[in-house]
């Protein structure tokens, strides 16, 4: 009897264990789903289709407001812990965690980065549909859809991550049959290859969009993020990185796509996509006025 009681009390003890570690799962899943971040971005979608539908004149478009908010995340490699990235991001911020192994840790970014840039581009209507007023100006405007810092510990071991290029041309988008290049309206190969090399410097997932008059004027604008980053790691030298992200400056390189009708007279605006390096030299070479969000 004594033997049945203790297996009876042992099974009972068991039984709580497991319930009680089943019960610690589920809230940590629950409490690190971004359910916040999910419902900001469905609100700014509903915003953007609003005033999608409004027309361009007598401000009407600016009757409602883009209410869009940047995304900001923190990628680490630790296994606890939020990641160090306040001094970069400050205030609140998700944290996502990466593998600790080298090796594995330029896919898992690339995959940050890729889903990041598609949601923003979704977010944002996938440059189908006007947001900014042009009645009124002709600025590039521009709204800064997420911010990426890096773990300064993570920083230390890594200065620099390869292939979102490639990672973008290869993989598809989960529950679409497209490549995340194809969604992105990224066509050029070129434009592929330069994000090839992403530096452990915070990043800016931009949208923007432009009266198409000035497009030809404001392409140059856009950051060459990946050339610039390249070449600085290169050559060792964050001199001549800054050089070569001014050249690319300069010479521009399409980060987004044009919307499908184009060359259509009746369309006033292009829209696209950018992803640089958020410091104020790389903002001011967007020649954004103003930005959003």
């Amino acid at each position: 009897m004594k033997n049945k009681g203790g297996s009876i009390v042992a099974n009972k003890f068991v039984n709580i264990v497991l319930i009680l570690a089943g019960a610690i799962l589920i809230i940590s899943i629950f409490y690190f789903i971004d359910w916040e971040g999910e419902s900001d971005r469905e609100i700014c979608h509903d915003s953007v289709i609003l005033r999608g539908t409004l027309p361009d004149t007598f401000g009407a478009k600016n009757l409602p407001s883009l209410s869009c908010t940047t995304k900001k995340i923190c990628i680490t490699d630790k296994l606890f812990r939020k990641g160090n990235c306040e001094e970069e991001l400050g205030g609140k911020f998700e944290t996502i965690r990466i593998s600790s192994e080298l090796k594995k840790q330029d896919d898992e970014v690339n995959k940050i980065f890729a889903r990041e840039m598609a949601d923003c581009w979704a977010m944002i209507g996938e440059g189908k549909i006007q947001i900014f007023e042009r009645e009124i100006t002709s600025k590039k405007r521009c709204n800064i859809c997420t911010r990426i810092a890096f773990d300064k510990d993570l920083m230390k071991k890594k200065e620099m991550f390869l292939g979102l290029g490639d990672y973008l041309a290869t993989k598809q988008i989960p529950q679409k049959e497209i490549s995340y290049a194809s969604f992105l309206l990224l066509r050029n190969k070129a434009d592929l290859d330069n994000l090839n090399g992403i530096t452990a410097r915070q990043k800016a997932i931009v949208f923007f969009e432009v009266d198409k008059s000035d497009f030809g004027e404001n392409v140059g604008a856009i950051i060459g993020l990946g050339a610039g980053g390249v070449v600085g790691f290169l050559t060792k030298s964050v001199d001549v990185g800054k050089i070569a992200v001014l050249i690319g400056t300069i010479l521009g390189y399409s980060a987004g796509g044009f919307v499908q009708d184009y060359f259509n007279e009746n369309v006033e605006y292009i829209s696209g996509h950018a992803l640089i390096d958020y410091d104020e030299e790389s903002l001011r070479g967007l020649e954004c006025n103003p930005f959003d969000a």
